[in-house]
């Protein structure tokens, strides 16, 4: 009975290639789709700071609280920028004097430093009040008749893996 005959080296080998072949393919899939889903829980996170500052701008202006010193006036005021925003620049706010930041984690409305002028830092710098994206609120008024101000809140942050920096931006408009 010599009629048993075993695989050859070459299709050993063949099977191997097709294998491993198989496994990258699955491997590479798996990276990506886990890239992808990192992506998106940033993304959201961001979209979730950004809509908190928005409610926390909102909350001020109806509340009637004083906030650092002032009220929602305070911001009309002292953080109110009469131009138009400039969305070719994300790294860093457009006028830092007048860019802010709400404490998120004051104990309430009234609490001194709610509002915080934002730093005035380069992109890579680490004086955001918030550590891993840099999110900050800018608020213009075209003209000085204008009976509304918009509320700019932006993001700039370094994306996962080759994602590069990434941006966002949430635009509310309030009446005065």
């Amino acid at each position: 009975m010599n009629n048993q005959r075993g695989d050859t080296l070459i299709e050993v080998l063949l099977a191997t290639v097709v294998i491993s072949i198989v496994i990258a393919a699955a491997f590479t899939l798996t990276n990506r789709a886990s890239r992808g889903n990192q992506a998106a829980i940033e993304r959201t996170t961001v979209a979730n700071l950004m809509r908190q500052q928005v409610e926390l701008v909102r909350g001020i202006r109806t509340s009637g609280y004083g906030i650092a010193g002032g009220s929602w006036e305070e911001i009309i005021t002292n953080h109110t920028q009469p131009a138009t925003p400039n969305y070719l620049v994300w790294d860093v706010p457009t006028d830092a004097g007048k860019s802010f930041f709400i404490d998120p984690n004051a104990a309430d409305l009234q609490s001194s430093g709610i509002v915080m002028n934002y730093p005035n830092p380069g992109p890579n710098d680490d004086a955001y009040p918030n550590d891993l994206f840099r999110i900050w609120v800018e608020a213009y008024q075209r003209n000085a008749t204008d009976d509304y101000v918009d509320i700019h809140v932006r993001a700039y942050w370094d994306g996962i893996g080759d994602q590069g920096t990434q941006r966002e931006s949430l635009i509310l408009r309030l009446q005065k």
